[in-house]
């Protein structure tokens, strides 16, 4: 039996198919029901909320890996979410997890989120339970809908990224990786990087947006300090924070890497960045 939580998610409920199409027995965590039922329509389905230690025992109760998809809020947040998750499998004796973190967690990273994840996978490293760590680069999709999108009626992107470039992967490829991975022999105590194949730069994303779409776009790096004044009105707090330290990070370097670990899992290439507009620009 396979549980995975946030199964109500973008990422969670390509999984949950996924693992179903593998043969595999699997239940989704949700903390809504309505929600559960809507989302997940035919799937088995344990309702738990994050802030219920009771609740989540129940829910892991006779589980033999647990996909544990990374929470969502602010980082203390996250961080509670994560703890309680975690203790909660040790106290039920989970045999494996399967943990979504990213590749931007060094002690010194300026990114918002690094701490989080990083001591997320301290807790579950010496949590006594075995555990695959699932490292993600960049999500495409988080790409288009919160900087290419937003930059259609300049016809400008303006970040904080500098020259620095990402490898970005779907959320589709991400749910395809963890699935493979949950259906797997177990991987105990090893990390995986989850990235596509190849490093693009900032404006290679902007002349491939363009080309693929047929709108002017184009990429200006700028300040740290003037990208916070352009997002702050739209943004409340901490994704301003969020967002500006994920600039640095890439500006420094910290999100290029382009791993063949996809590929080995899956025994695929991920999809492309252009690959991925062509698939979704009618959307």
């Amino acid at each position: 039996m396979i549980l995975v939580t946030g199964a109500t998610g973008r990422v969670g409920r390509d999984v949950v198919s996924g693992l179903h199409a593998l043969g595999c027995q699997v239940v989704g965590m949700a903390r809504n029901p309505a929600t559960a039922h809507s989302v997940l329509p035919g799937f088995a389905h344990r309702i738990a909320n994050y802030d219920d230690p009771e609740a989540l025992q129940q829910a892991f109760t006779g589980i033999d890996k647990l996909v544990f998809i990374a929470s969502d809020g602010d980082a203390n947040s996250v961080a509670r979410h994560h703890a309680k998750i975690i203790k909660a499998a040790a106290a039920t004796s989970v045999p494996h997890i399967i943990f979504t973190s990213i590749i931007d967690c060094d002690a010194s990273s300026p990114f918002y989120f690094a701490p989080v994840y990083r001591e997320s996978e301290r807790w579950l490293l010496g949590s006594a339970i075995d555990c695959t760590i699932l490292r993600c680069g960049l999500y495409s999709d988080f790409i288009v809908e919160n900087w290419v999108k937003p930059a259609e009626i300049t016809g400008e992107m303006i970040l904080p990224t500098g020259a620095g470039r990402v490898a970005p992967i779907s959320r589709k490829d991400l749910a395809a990786a963890i699935a493979a991975v949950a259906a797997g022999p177990r991987r105990a105590n090893k990390a995986f990087i989850i990235t596509g194949q190849h490093a693009l730069s900032f404006a290679e994303i902007a002349s491939l947006y363009e080309t693929i779409n047929a709108r002017p776009m184009r990429y200006r790096p700028c300040s740290n300090e003037d990208y916070r004044r352009l997002i702050a009105p739209q943004l409340q707090a901490p994704w301003p924070q969020a967002f500006c330290s994920l600039g640095t990070a890439i500006a420094e370097g910290r999100w290029q890497s382009a791993s063949q670990d996809f590929k080995n899992i899956t025994s695929r290439g991920p999809e492309s960045f252009g690959e991925f507009l062509i698939r979704t620009k009618c959307r």
